[in-house]
């Protein structure tokens, strides 16, 4: 699958070339795998989001 592969190459390039590398991706897959589960960090669903509800509110005109 492309998804999988776009991903696999990823993470290829930042564990085995560049380990110190931080690589973010904003993208709404969810792969089961564990490797990929082991680099997730933040998972914006159900409420969850890069930039909170709140902020959007409190700025609104």
């Amino acid at each position: 699958n492309t998804v999988r592969g776009m991903f696999e190459l990823m993470y290829g390039f930042t564990n085995d070339l560049a380990p110190n590398f931080q690589l973010i991706v904003s993208d709404h897959a969810n792969l089961s795998d564990q490797w990929y589960q082991d680099c997730v960090r933040y998972n914006w669903r159900n409420g969850d989001a890069l930039v909170p509800q709140a902020w959007i509110d409190e700025h609104a005109s």
